[in-house]
């Protein structure tokens, strides 16, 4: 994406772009043929009132990421 690949300086008086973010790509805990980014940075999503940790985020375990996609995949239903 573009906006990520801008300079840092672009957002003020930055070093870095805080918008570029980096990811590690793990097996899907529940589709084992997929693949899933967690993202090296949190978001804090979390923090917003009645929401969970995003699927990507790289503050939970695998178990509990697991629970969270079956959490939106419930909620989606619904």
């Amino acid at each position: 994406m573009v906006v990520q690949e801008e300079p840092g300086a672009l957002y003020g008086n930055l070093a870095a772009n805080p918008l570029a973010f980096r990811y590690e790509i793990k097996e899907h805990p529940l589709r084992t043929a997929e693949q899933v980014r967690v993202h090296e940075v949190c978001c804090l999503k979390f923090r917003v009132p009645r929401q969970m940790n995003c699927t990507t985020c790289p503050h939970v375990t695998e178990e509990e990421r697991e629970e969270i996609f079956k959490q939106h995949i419930c909620a989606k239903m619904n």
